[in-house]
């Protein structure tokens, strides 16, 4: 139920979105697109800008957390079909927020590609880790401000070219 009412004020959000900006949705404008009252939105969140991250942990980062092989691709693929809506949210929420909220799923993918710890001094390791979390959050936060789309497919070889290359180092 809980989630439920979070998610029918997140779609409301997200539909406004599609024809205004951030600041001017209000929350009275959402609740009555949802069909709610307005103390639930506050129950469930503190401003639009809470459901704005909530939407991003929900649409973007949960369904990456997972340790497929292809979780890259997936990772771009979502992006493609999402980038209209997260361009507005990324602008809305700023680069770090956004850092915060996608770092959490990006770093354990990333670490998953790096040498053996214990080849490498923890120190060493953790610093690169931070490098390349810092360095593939701009890169998506690039193509999610494009305007023209994503083409994922050949995204996708130009990081398999850089992490074989990453590998080899």
């Amino acid at each position: 139920m809980c989630t439920d009412t979070k998610g029918r004020i997140a779609e409301a959000v997200e539909q406004m979105l599609q024809t205004r900006p951030v600041c001017k949705i209000t929350v009275q404008c959402v609740m009555e697109q949802a069909q709610m009252k307005r103390q639930s939105f506050y129950y469930h969140y503190q401003d639009i800008y809470s459901v704005l991250e909530w939407i991003v942990e929900t649409q973007l980062c949960a369904p990456l957390q997972y340790d497929g092989a292809q979780w890259c691709l997936q990772a771009l693929t979502l992006l493609r079909e999402k980038q209209p809506l997260l361009r507005k949210i990324s602008h809305a929420l700023g680069q770090e927020t956004m850092y915060r909220l996608t770092g959490k799923v990006i770093r354990p993918q990333l670490a998953r590609l790096l040498p053996d710890p214990a080849a490498v001094d923890g120190a060493t390791q953790s610093l690169a880790l931070d490098m390349l979390c810092h360095a593939a959050f701009c890169t998506v936060d690039s193509l999610v401000a494009r305007r023209t789309p994503l083409d994922a497919e050949a995204f996708m070889h130009q990081l398999q070219a850089l992490f074989l290359t990453v590998q080899q180092i």
